[in-house]
């Protein structure tokens, strides 16, 4: 799976990597998800297209397998489609991407999600960048620490399988 955005800069090197792989044969087109997201500053409706085409472009792919909107902004109740068949309704997917991990396992969050039949994904396995809770200290907490001696794994490597 590849996370980016256009705000991270990586959509670039990361669409280097994907083609050298599906041209090498190392990985095919649908064994990889790629998600990518929509920054707030091109959320106006005309920018929106662009925008997902710019980091179409970079990535070197045809289509994205989620492209979410990176930061809440200010829409109406509800994101209205129009022109769906019965099987685009079906096929749609509908996801909450927040920081989780063991120190913050978001867990009233993803039994919320869970009811309503919400997917959760994670972005920051690792721990985020530090703030209130601590969450940037993942690496470094002594029960992760202790799981990794214990299984013969790197503490990101613990993270990144929870």
């Amino acid at each position: 799976a590849f996370d980016t955005a256009s705000v991270y800069y990586t959509e670039g090197l990361s669409g280097e990597s994907l083609k050298e792989a599906f041209e090498k044969g190392l990985v095919s087109r649908n064994e990889v998800f790629v998600t990518s997201k929509l920054w707030c500053g091109d959320c106006y409706p005309q920018d929106v297209i662009p925008a997902l085409k710019k980091s179409l472009q970079a990535l070197k792919l045809e289509y994205l397998d989620l492209y979410l909107i990176h930061w809440p902004v200010a829409v109406k109740k509800g994101v209205t489609f129009t022109n769906l068949t019965p099987h685009d309704v079906v096929a749609m997917d509908t996801q909450e991407q927040v920081e989780m991990h063991p120190v913050w396992q978001q867990e009233k969050l993803r039994g919320y999600c869970n009811s309503v039949n919400v997917h959760v994904s994670t972005w920051a396995p690792l721990g985020g960048p530090g703030n209130s809770w601590g969450t940037g200290h993942t690496l470094d907490n002594p029960l992760i620490k202790d799981i990794a001696t214990k299984h013969d794994k790197t503490p990101a490597q613990v993270l990144l399988n929870y």
